[in-house]
């Protein structure tokens, strides 16, 4: 196991930070590893009473395009992951979930975030 040698916040945003770590192997050897830390977020797979997926079309700008997404996003801060489900499918959708079950939480991309997604 690596041992934390240090950290630093090379980046504050709004929506994450980055954060510069430095670790010693047992070996001795350093490296240094930047970790972007988006906090927790929560996607939804919403189906209807007849049996549909809902999706919804979203602008994004990192990549210039309009996608096809399932409603996603953010936790807020004092909030559980399940009321983000609830939330951000009705604010994207304008459905209300009757209920939401949760089916599994990942971490999305662990090389080199901390992001960890609830999925609905």
């Amino acid at each position: 196991m690596s041992e934390l040698i240090s950290e630093e916040i090379k980046y504050d945003g709004v929506r994450f930070n980055v954060v510069q770590k430095k670790f010693k192997r047992e070996n001795g050897q350093t490296y240094i590893r930047d970790i972007v830390n988006p906090g927790e977020a929560v996607i939804v797979l919403p189906i209807d009473n007849e049996k549909n997926v809902i999706f919804e079309k979203q602008l994004r700008e990192a990549v210039g395009e309009i996608n096809l997404e399932l409603p996603a996003g953010m936790i807020d801060k004092n909030e559980s992951p399940e009321q983000a489900a609830k939330r951000e499918l009705e604010e994207e959708t304008g459905f209300v979930a009757g209920k939401v079950e949760l089916l599994k939480s990942v971490y999305t991309s662990s090389g080199y975030s901390s992001e960890k997604i609830h999925i609905y």
